[in-house]
């Protein structure tokens, strides 16, 4: 035996007693998890993640990242749209995996069904989102989409008095509304005040809801006659649950370490 494969042997037999995740020496008791090598502490450390339900920082942390994906998911669909022409359901796929390792990453790998839900959530929302430079696109290059568009906003505008002077311009119309005799009371009634604090924020609520639900009613009637983008939906909506489903692990032992580490003597399972 060269001097070099002794040298490789006393690694190997080093790691065989070491544990996988402090790297520090076994000396009496270890543990299998996955086939790695697992001190008592670092057994029980780990036993104590599994399952456990992450906090509210970390479900903040895990939606932030998670958005992050959703938005940038939701550009990526929208830039092959609009680059092909197509709805390719393979990026909806691909959208949805995007965002389950997000929430995943986000999470500090821990999982469960809040994580789940949030990140369907987010990925169905991420589809959505990208409507919105699609029809942005759609307006730009489409003269015939535009005019709809405009005619649209044209017939959502007041009408003109009939018995109005159609031939009187502008500054003539004011002339005459300013000329016209009004109460002091009712003037000063009807100065319009500023709007208050709760108005500001209910219309801020309000713009947020059509930002967010506008897009999602978009994208609802553009798959209710496409059933190949449904199908495509349900596999990317499944891919980010399944990323974030709560994780199984067994750990068998312990075991005694009395010389070499005999790993027949640990059972693995498949499921």
């Amino acid at each position: 035996m060269t001097e070099h494969e002794t040298h490789e042997d006393g690694i190997q037999d080093a790691d065989k007693r070491e544990c996988a995740r402090c790297r520090q020496p076994i000396e009496s008791t270890y543990y299998l998890a996955g086939g790695n090598k697992l001190c008592p502490r670092c057994r029980d450390g780990l036993a104590g993640q599994v399952g456990q339900r992450p906090g509210l920082g970390l479900f903040c942390r895990a939606a932030g990242f998670g958005i992050a994906g959703a938005l940038l998911g939701a550009a990526l669909w929208a830039l092959v749209v609009i680059a092909t022409g197509y709805q390719l359901g393979l990026i909806a796929v691909l959208v949805g995996v995007l965002v389950g390792h997000a929430v995943r990453l986000g999470a500090r790998r821990r999982s469960g069904r809040s994580l789940q839900v949030l990140a369907v959530l987010l990925t169905f929302l991420g589809l959505s989102w990208s409507t919105i430079p699609i029809l942005i696109n759609e307006i730009r290059e489409n003269p015939e989409f535009k005019k709809s568009v405009a005619e649209g906003f044209k017939r959502g505008q007041p009408k003109p008095d009939a018995g109005a002077d159609p031939s009187a311009s502008e500054g003539e119309v004011q002339a005459a509304v300013e000329a016209l005799p009004v109460d002091s009371e009712q003037e000063t009634a009807k100065e319009p005040g500023r709007p208050g604090t709760g108005a500001f924020l209910l219309g801020i609520v309000v713009l947020v809801g059509v930002v967010l639900l506008g897009p999602v009613v978009v994208y609802g009637l553009s798959l209710a006659g496409d059933p190949f983008s449904l199908i495509f939906l349900g596999i990317a909506l499944w891919e980010a649950w399944r990323l974030n489903r709560t994780a199984v692990l067994e750990i068998d032992g312990p075991f005694e370490a009395e010389g070499d580490i005999d790993f027949g003597q640990a059972e693995f399972s498949s499921e």
